[in-house]
């Protein structure tokens, strides 16, 4: 039966950042037709992810959990998350102020990440045979690797966000999470156990969407992809697979 968890772990890190990106950055016209662009993909992608959760599942009960669960990180987050002060201390964001800001926030940040719990729990039920409790697990690193992505140098690629190609790259970033995809993978039944032709596949889907993004010009999405991507190549058996 296909599996889809490469195409929906993707989908969970460009949700995360688009959290974070339209939570704390940005007004205006441009900005907010970028947001609509990008939620119009996202609710887009949903109804398909749901079709596919019933074809692997048998039911759409993992979708309906997944969709509660993004529900209630929306506001598990800002509990966690000092929203009211962080969307203030960016607007003043600079180098020289960007390493206290990472120190204040970073933690808030990590700490905020188990608000995805239950959306993971949905994710895995609808992972086929996949096990569950392996899928969710990865589903946290990927975040957690966004999240230190986001950190490392001292919140470095912080100042990357505040580029306005960052936010106009986010709806590349969606849309390659999507389409970038494999069939004979998508066919394999566990990324943990991929053929040598399957991890060749892999790597072409993550070419693919590389060169996708990297047509933004935005280090700081390219740098945000990676961050991704790594989790799930370090999950597969094609770590050892010649580049």
């Amino acid at each position: 039966m296909m599996t889809t968890v490469l195409r929906k772990v993707l989908a969970i890190g460009a949700v995360f950042c688009a959290i974070a990106i339209f939570s704390t950055n940005g007004e205006g016209q441009n900005q907010t037709e970028v947001a609509q662009e990008v939620e119009q993909q996202v609710q887009e992608k949903l109804q398909h992810f749901r079709e596919v959760c019933i074809n692997a599942s048998g039911s759409d009960e993992g979708y309906l959990q997944f969709i509660h669960g993004l529900e209630y990180s929306q506001k598990c987050i800002p509990q966690i998350v000092d929203m009211s002060a962080l969307t203030e201390d960016i607007q003043t964001l600079t180098n020289s102020t960007r390493a206290a800001f990472a120190q204040k926030y970073c933690p808030q940040f990590n700490l905020s990440v188990p608000c995805f719990g239950e959306a993971f729990d949905g994710l895995a039920k609808c992972s086929g045979k996949d096990q569950p409790d392996k899928m969710k697990t990865l589903n946290f690193k990927i975040i957690y690797s966004f999240v230190d992505a986001v950190c490392r140098n001292d919140g470095l690629l912080i100042m990357g966000f505040l580029d306005p190609k960052f936010s106009s790259c986010l709806p590349e970033f969606v849309q390659s999470a999507f389409g970038c995809g494999a069939a004979s993978l998508l066919n394999a039944k566990s990324l943990e156990h991929l053929t040598e032709q399957q991890c060749r596949d892999m790597k072409g889907a993550q070419d693919c969407m590389r060169e996708k993004v990297e047509k933004c010009q935005s280090e700081s999405m390219t740098e945000i992809l990676d961050a991704v991507l790594q989790p799930i190549k370090n999950f597969t058996n094609c770590k050892n697979l010649a580049e």
